[in-house]
């Protein structure tokens, strides 16, 4: 019987090798795809420098702090007046590593004075459990700053939350140019501060990350950037 035990194990330690193996050549792949979709939008494969990932990370910290953010899966191209990048930003704090952003925008420019604020997308609180919805998105959003509201922008007001490290200077900063705008949008999310801001979206179903949809990010994010860096 001693002698059976090892072999009765085989099977499962063979399972796993090959469950290891499948998920390094899948991680592989998805590393060529990413540099593929971003090759053919204009990007080249990028080295982050710790400024450029603190910068980025400093915009995802809420008061209570977060575990250390590492930049994966960077690629860049000038644009008009800066730099956009394309990136994973992966959390490494806690027993294993969480994607918090899969190939989002981030847009670097001198033209850019951001007070510190993250915009969230507001569920429709007609649809079943959106008012439930909002207040969780609300608790988990204060974690980073305060709660701001927008009675003068009341379209802008009705899609999205937004918190602010410096409420007053937010405030200020919305005008009817990007209260506008943003109100003609859906279910983007912004991180921003200084001279950089974050860009993805909230997608739901089944559609995969693919060439087509970093084309409309990387537009979207333009257009965004033509409204902050007024």
């Amino acid at each position: 019987m001693g002698d059976l035990f090892p072999l009765f194990l085989i099977p499962f330690f063979a399972m796993f090798i090959g469950l290891f193996i499948l998920a390094i050549r899948s991680g592989r792949q998805e590393k060529r795809n990413k540099q593929a979709w971003a090759a053919s939008l204009g990007f080249s494969p990028h080295e982050p420098d710790q400024a450029l990932a603190e910068k980025i990370a400093a915009l995802y910290r809420t008061r209570r702090g977060s575990g250390p953010h590492v930049l994966r899966n960077v690629s860049r191209k000038t644009i008009p007046g800066g730099v956009m990048y394309l990136f994973d930003l992966v959390d490494t704090g806690g027993d294993s590593d969480s994607t918090a952003e899969r190939q989002a925008v981030a847009v670097v420019s001198p033209d850019l004075r951001l007070p510190q604020f993250l915009l969230l997308p507001r569920m429709d609180e007609q649809q079943r459990l959106g008012k439930v919805a909002n207040r969780m998105i609300a608790w988990g959003a204060n974690l980073g700053g305060d709660m701001l509201t927008f009675p003068e922008y009341p379209a802008f007001d009705r899609r999205y939350l937004v918190v602010a490290r410096e409420p007053q200077a937010v405030q200020d900063f919305f005008d009817d140019s990007i209260a506008a705008f943003f109100a003609g949008t859906e279910m983007y999310t912004l991180h921003a501060g200084e001279d950089t801001f974050t860009f993805a979206e909230i997608r739901y179903g089944v559609q995969k990350l693919g060439a087509e949809i970093l084309a409309a990010r990387v537009s979207k994010a333009m257009d965004i950037y033509r409204v902050l860096g007024k």
